[in-house]
């Protein structure tokens, strides 16, 4: 179950990541990494305005787990997969019984 601040939190990212994208055309990709979003610096040769977001743990769990990302997003049909790996700090994203949060 998602708390208001990891709601308000997952808005957050999924903003500066819709930002980022209308200013390159597109998503940053895996390689990239939500990283990105915090660089004050061109990328790939695109248009870049960024940064995105401004504080590292804006990019960190609310267990301290750096959140995970992945584009495209191989396991849905989605431009992108964001999860938490949640408290138990095991990447289960997609399994049945595990304690992941996808945005």
């Amino acid at each position: 179950m998602c708390t208001t601040s990891q709601v308000g939190h997952d808005s957050l990212i999924r903003k500066a990541l819709d930002l980022y994208r209308e200013d390159t055309g597109a998503y940053p990709d895996s390689r990239d990494g939500l990283e990105i979003l915090l660089a004050a610096t061109e990328a790939s040769g695109h248009k870049y305005v960024g940064p995105y977001l401004s504080d590292p743990r804006e990019l960190i769990d609310a267990w301290g787990n750096a959140l995970r990302y992945e584009c495209p997003c191989t396991r849905d049909s989605a431009d992108y997969c964001l999860w938490s790996i949640g408290e138990n700090s095991i990447d289960e994203f997609g399994q049945s019984g595990g304690d992941d949060i996808g945005y």
